[in-house]
């Protein structure tokens, strides 16, 4: 058997010209921050931006209050540090009940607890202090949402078969 033949002038493949990095990355142009064109994302330039602590919270459309008993508030942006008095203190009326929500793997506190009141008045009052600073961070406030029907992880009501 006879070897293939190679093909004519294509055994070889050409290489690429040398590049310095200054070639490679055209420094000929003028060299721009991403942020200076923020503009062109965000609208005018000129435009003023509020810093993050005054901008206000998405606007997800606050919940209705309760007519009947519980009367809890969702308070989120909570520091992990502040004790269940202190947050009571801040709300400067009477509060039937803090709980703080814990991480179930290390048992710290979260950032945010439910506050129960006595009264629909105390828990309208409280809500208007919603983007107010508490221990260094602007707390979101909402009314918390009731309990869902069933409950549990038990499953009891599951046909067996």
């Amino acid at each position: 058997m006879a070897a293939p033949e190679a093909k004519k002038g294509g055994g070889k493949k050409k290489k690429g010209t040398k590049q310095n990095l200054s070639e490679f990355l055209d420094l000929q142009k003028p060299i721009t921050n991403w942020a200076d064109d923020e503009g062109d994302l965000f609208g005018d330039a000129g435009e003023s931006r509020r810093p993050f602590q005054q901008r206000p919270f998405a606007d997800e459309g606050q919940k209705a209050l309760p007519d009947k008993p519980p009367y809890t508030l969702f308070a989120g942006n909570v520091v992990p540090y502040a004790s269940e008095e202190s947050i009571a203190e801040f709300f400067k009326c009477e509060t039937q009940c803090v709980r703080r929500t814990i991480d179930r793997e290390t048992g710290q506190p979260k950032g945010s607890c439910f506050i129960e009141f006595p009264t629909r008045d105390a828990l309208e009052k409280a809500l208007r202090k919603n983007g107010q600073e508490f221990e260094g961070r602007p707390l979101r406030l909402d009314v918390a949402a009731g309990k869902q029907g069933g409950g549990g992880r038990g499953g009891g009501d599951r046909e067996r078969g």
